[in-house]
């Protein structure tokens, strides 16, 4: 299939959000927010998040193949797959919670840097998997996906721990994704996609829990490879709830509301 087919391809795949019994990939190259399994995926409308704002815990950066990569954070040396400084184990407990349509959640921050132009600007996240463990030096993807050593909380393509078999846990197959566009942001550190975990998914007891999150890029092919650039996971830096965008919006007009009323009652036509 020539470059060009398999481009209108994977077009036409997000067009319809590939919505099977086999596959979903979420569209946010126009913006919008979606939904897979228990996890919930939204534009990221917010520019402030680069040095000092978001605490980035993954980097990655293709190696290898040029077209796709892939990682995990771990405090191993030297770090696994395409993770590259700066690259740490994180601790659960230093995730607040943010309220997401009034559930508690823990919230992900991803900032893609790709080329921009003649598709480059596109990119596909196909798999996406959480895990809890109390090491913080996991050495390689296998060992992150053996129960024996991590727990799952979330995989994009089975949605809940205890579905998978086996002594090697649930290796994703890029069934569902997401489809993202780095032109809409203003490029490195502004932010371009949050995910959302409901907090009720992880344990309640988090001391001494590292959380580990493991994710590739590009494996849609077509328009959506890498592009040379990198990809970074971030604790966006709010240890406590903060409200969401419309709840912003909407404290903003309350205050906007608030002023006017202020002014016209100290100006000289109201005295």
């Amino acid at each position: 299939m020539s470059t060009l087919r398999t481009h209108l391809l994977g077009i036409a795949i997000l067009a319809f959000g590939i919505q099977s019994a086999n596959a979903n990939y979420v569209d946010l190259t126009n913006k919008g927010s979606g939904s897979i399994n228990q996890g919930t995926f939204v534009w990221a409308d917010q520019r402030s998040t680069g040095s000092g704002v978001i605490d980035p815990f993954l980097h990655i950066h293709p190696q290898g193949n040029p077209d796709t990569e892939s990682g995990f954070n771990t405090n191993f040396t030297p770090l696994p797959l395409d993770a590259e400084n700066p690259t740490k184990a994180i601790l659960l407990s230093s995730f607040g919670t943010v309220l997401l349509n009034g559930t508690p959640s823990i919230r992900f921050l991803l900032d893609i840097n790709e080329n921009l132009g003649g598709n480059d600007e596109l990119l596909s996240l196909d798999n996406l998997q959480v895990y809890v463990s109390t090491n913080s030096s996991i050495p390689t993807l296998s060992a992150l996906q053996n129960p024996l050593n991590a727990t799952l909380i979330y995989d994009i393509d089975t949605g809940a721990p205890g579905t998978c078999t086996g002594t090697v846990q649930c290796i994703a197959n890029a069934s569902n994704g997401v489809a993202l566009n780095a032109a809409l942001q203003t490029g490195s550190g502004s932010g371009d996609m949050y995910f959302y975990l409901p907090a009720a998914l992880f344990p309640s007891n988090t001391s001494g829990l590292y959380l580990y999150l493991y994710s590739s890029f590009g494996g849609l092919g077509g328009g959506y490879t890498v592009s040379d650039g990198f990809e970074e996971w971030a604790r966006v830096d709010s240890p406590t709830a903060v409200p969401e965008p419309t709840t912003y919006a909407f404290v903003l007009s309350l205050v906007s509301s608030a002023v006017v009323l202020y002014k016209k009652r100290r100006s000289p036509e109201s005295e």
